[in-house]
């Protein structure tokens, strides 16, 4: 629920096993990125396609009218490396899910750095499965949390403040790259929410269905966290309340006190 040593991954349910006859699944290629180089197949290239790998390498494959050229050509390409100026340590994740591999994302951080290099590396499918990831990654007061968005199943509690920040700002930035043509994503920092770490577990507690001792002030602290979060169904769930029987009207009243 918090900040546990467990990490989370990104869902399979909708992987299709068949790879598109992009590139030649065969053949080898060089990419260098920062200061490694990695080797990577063309089945594994065509796995998330098309991108900037696909599009690249295909453009290197366009054959010559001459035969000599040609041979020379192909001579060329076998030794030739793509030099990447991005983070390496990003894209050793990244070379892990094109080669199949679960990605197990730890922290905000972490995500924040893939979905940005998905976009720059054009992977249709990882940017699908950052989108639709079963968890939302963010920093409260300083501690990292991974939350599982099943916690806000009861009507009421979505949409909530990370339901609406996903949907806009890692939205907003793929439509910027796309509409402008960015050459690379602009810079974006991972998540960061000024709030009371402590609190927060208390919440992800409750939303559990857990139970936990509540004295008066600190149940007011959460109801106040509840209405930041947008968790409307927690916060009456929080509010003291009794029933009362109208006799006259034979309605029940509801006060909160």
């Amino acid at each position: 629920m918090s900040n546990s040593p467990t990490v989370a991954t990104l869902s399979q349910e909708y992987f299709d096993p068949n790879i598109p006859q992009i590139l030649p699944h065969e053949k080898m290629y060089k990419i260098q990125v920062g200061k490694s180089l990695f080797k990577i197949s063309g089945a594994s290239l065509s796995s998330d396609g098309p991108s900037f790998f696909t599009e690249y390498f295909s453009k290197k494959r366009s054959p010559s009218n001459n035969d000599d050229s040609n041979n020379d050509s192909m001579e060329s390409n076998k030794n030739e490396v793509l030099f990447i100026d991005r983070s390496a340590e990003v894209f050793e994740w990244i070379y892990q899910h094109l080669q199949g591999y679960i990605i197990e994302i730890k922290d905000e951080v972490q995500y924040t750095m893939l979905f940005a290099d998905a976009m720059y590396y054009n992977l249709p499918r990882l940017r699908s499965l950052l989108k639709e990831t079963d968890y939302y990654f963010t920093n409260i007061g300083g501690q990292s949390f991974k939350i599982a968005k099943n916690l806000f199943r009861r009507e009421g509690d979505s949409p909530n403040y990370f339901e609406i920040y996903a949907a806009t700002v890692y939205i907003d930035v793929e439509e910027l790259i796309i509409s402008k043509k960015l050459l690379r994503p602009p810079p974006h920092s991972a998540p960061y929410i000024p709030r009371s770490s402590e609190y927060f577990k208390d919440l992800l507690t409750l939303l559990g269905g857990a139970s936990i001792d509540l004295d008066d002030n600190k149940r007011n602290a959460l109801i106040k966290e509840c209405r930041y979060y947008r968790l409307l169904n927690l916060e009456q769930r929080l509010i003291k309340s009794h029933i009362s029987y109208n006799p006259i009207t034979r309605k029940k009243r509801f006060a909160s006190y």
